[in-house]
């Protein structure tokens, strides 16, 4: 077994190419012909294979070497795609994943499920024997290797010394023969510039297939040769070319590798490099900050231009890391296309994902936290609403349903939308369960809103039967709980014989936001910058009451609704001497809404803490922040303070 370190960065990169594969495979399933797609699906098992040679996991390696062998049947046309070829396959992955649950968790693993072994050797082709996943030639063949890796081979990833070492598991190596034409003078030399080609002669039993997998990597913009001694005109392997001996190696271009989705964020070299320079002027600045001080000789002016110096390479600096944090959500949406595929099969439907606004960005801890509420979404979708194929012909749709996720940033929040054009909610049948578990009352009638609002209730669940999809009454709860645990929370909404669409709102990070500093009663409260549309004096526009409990102003050409924070969160105290006091017109969901605050004090930039980890969930409230005096001010959620001041404002405003 390999080092601790060595482990975490095999787990890492192995995690990505599992990724790879799986995405793969259900790409490849949608278009069997996609030759480019299956080379990529080649070359993320034989990377895994390989590495997990290097850190000594044999199991792991002979059930990827298994996993490469069928593979290559399929690149070779030996194997036709089906539905079944794509199941086994996926099965193999899971396996994959599991071994790398239990090496993160550190459980030694001894062996492999035997029986996934056989999932996969069925596939393998009659030459196959158990001891060896690659069939045995007759006689041994003898080929000649021309081997010229580009000059930086050593930025990408790769070492020769790995292809040569791969090359002697084949069989033997009867020639190694350096070139040494490009050697320059020793005090020339750069470690990191390849000098050296080679001639290599192997004699192997091995098929030609395994010998062009060595290069599989490399041969693209490298100029190699393989030639089986005897047979001048043997042709090259499929996708390998012929490459004339005057071409060098550091003509070529960039390597063109494919990575698969990983769950680690991959940064940009540059976005480090601009971090380093920017903490370079940091520690220059702070330098002379820290000399005035000593010295008290400069003038007041100077010292606060300082730090006022400080403070934007201090803001600039936030923004920076930040942005290392922000990975779009494709990575997390790419993981739904397994979960339906796999339903859809379970259920009897057919069922299509669609994705759309993958390049919005989300913080990553928020994106981790955001898979588990969107796989209950999409079961949910698939279960519950999709329709099974001869229903959905009856109701004069298509035979196979569409579940849609789409992404989009509003006002510093990240909105997704879940919809299928399934059936739709059953309002009666939600009323009638909420009946039963005392939701409702006979005489309630509620607004179709609140009736859906009910679903996200802890134990309601209208499905008749248990099974291992749903119907345990266990799911959209969960949704809502998670999500609201992130500062977001979610709505549902339907049209009878049409379909559901579920609205998630998260905030973009949980970390670092920008915020307008307000002061209400003498209390310092925040609000996100980027929910603001304007700022003006209160005395500048009338307050109309349209009922008692209920404000709005004129802004626009329409009437807003007019929040009272001092009221809203009953604090204490007189209203701040600052006049008439100032109103924030304030934007959430599309919808707008004005906050009367006694004064606005400015903008700043702050770290947010939870309030769910350091004290309890309070509405309207995403969070909290130290001040640089020490104090702690809340910041408003203008979604969550909306929903809690006025609950159905829209309907008597528009009425």
């Amino acid at each position: 077994m390999a080092d601790t370190n060595l482990l975490d960065v095999f787990i890492i990169e192995t995690e990505g190419n599992v990724l790879a594969l799986e995405q793969g495979l259900l790409a490849l399933e949608e278009k069997p012909n996609d030759e480019e797609q299956v080379n990529m699906i080649f070359r993320a098992a034989h990377t895994i294979k390989g590495s997990a040679a290097i850190v000594e996991m044999p199991e792991l390696e002979k059930f990827t070497h298994l996993l490469e062998h069928v593979l290559d049947r399929v690149r070779q046309h030996g194997l036709e795609i089906t539905h079944q070829l794509i199941s086994s396959l996926l099965s193999s992955v899971d396996t994959i994943k599991e071994m790398l649950v239990k090496m993160g968790a550190g459980i030694s693993i001894d062996a492999i499920d035997p029986t996934q072994f056989e999932n996969l050797k069925r596939w393998s082709g009659p030459q196959h024997e158990a001891q060896d996943v690659c069939s045995v030639l007759p006689e041994e063949r003898t080929y000649s290797i021309e081997l010229a890796l580009r000059k930086d081979i050593f930025s990408t990833g790769l070492d020769p010394e790995m292809i040569i070492a791969e090359l002697a598991e084949l069989g033997t190596l009867t020639a190694i023969e350096p070139n040494l034409d490009d050697l320059p003078p020793f005090e020339d030399l750069d470690v990191h510039t390849l000098y050296l080609r080679w001639h290599i002669e192997l004699r192997t039993r091995r098929p030609r297939s395994d010998l062009d997998n060595v290069f599989v990597f490399v041969i693209e913009e490298n100029p190699i040769r393989i030639v089986e001694l005897g047979h001048a005109d043997d042709p090259l392997p499929n996708g390998f070319k012929t490459v004339s001996d005057d071409r060098s190696p550091s003509d070529l271009g960039e390597l063109n590798t494919q990575h698969g989705p990983s769950s680690v964020i991959r940064l940009d070299v540059s976005k480090l490099d601009d971090i380093v320079n920017l903490v370079g002027e940091f520690v220059i600045e702070a330098s002379q900050a820290g000399q005035m001080l000593r010295t008290g000789t400069e003038s007041l002016r100077t010292r606060v231009e300082a730090a006022d110096s400080l403070a934007k390479r201090t803001r600039e600096f936030r923004e920076k890391v930040m942005a290392l944090r922000m990975l779009p959500v494709e990575v997390t949406f790419s993981r739904l296309h397994r979960v339906v595929r796999d339903l859809a099969g379970d259920l009897g439907k057919k069922i299509r994902l669609k994705t759309s606004g993958t390049e919005t960005e989300i913080d990553k801890n928020v994106s981790d936290q955001l898979i588990d509420p969107l796989i209950h979404l999409v079961r949910n979708a698939a279960h519950h609403g999709i329709e099974d194929p001869e229903t959905r012909l009856r109701n004069g749709k298509t035979e196979q349903g569409t579940i849609e996720v789409k992404a989009a940033q509003r006002e510093g929040s990240v909105l997704i939308e879940v919809r299928d054009d399934g059936r739709g909610l059953d309002g009666g049948k939600i009323r009638q369960k909420a009946l039963e578990l005392g939701l409702l009352a006979e005489e309630e009638i509620p607004s179709d809103k609140d009736l859906f609002d009910l679903i996200f209730r802890p134990g309601f669940s209208t499905a008749t039967q248990i099974d291992r999809v749903s119907g345990r009454g266990v799911g959209l709860d969960v949704v809502r709980t998670n999500l609201q645990a992130l500062g977001g929370d979610v709505e549902a909404g339907a049209e009878a014989g049409k379909g559901t669409c579920f609205r998630l709102r998260m905030p973009l990070t949980l970390a670092i936001i920008d915020v307008m500093k307000i002061e209400v009663r003498h209390e310092i409260l925040m609000v996100p910058l980027l929910s603001i549309v304007k700022q003006m004096k209160a005395q500048s526009t009338a307050i109309h009451t349209i009922e008692p409990g209920c404000e709005a102003i004129r802004f626009s050409g329409e009437f807003l609704p007019l929040v009272r924070p001092a009221e809203l969160f009953a604090l204490e105290g007189e209203a701040s001497d600052q006049g008439d006091g100032m109103v924030l017109i304030l934007e959430s969901d599309g919808r707008r809404l004005a906050l009367l605050v006694d004064d606005i004090l400015g903008q700043d930039q702050v770290v947010m803490k939870s309030l769910d980890t350091n004290y309890r969930r309070v509405r309207g409230i995403s969070g909290a922040s130290i001040m640089g005096n020490g104090h702690v001010a809340m910041i408003l959620d203008v979604h969550g303070m909306e929903k809690l001041a006025f609950p159905d404002t829209r309907e008597r405003l528009t009425s």
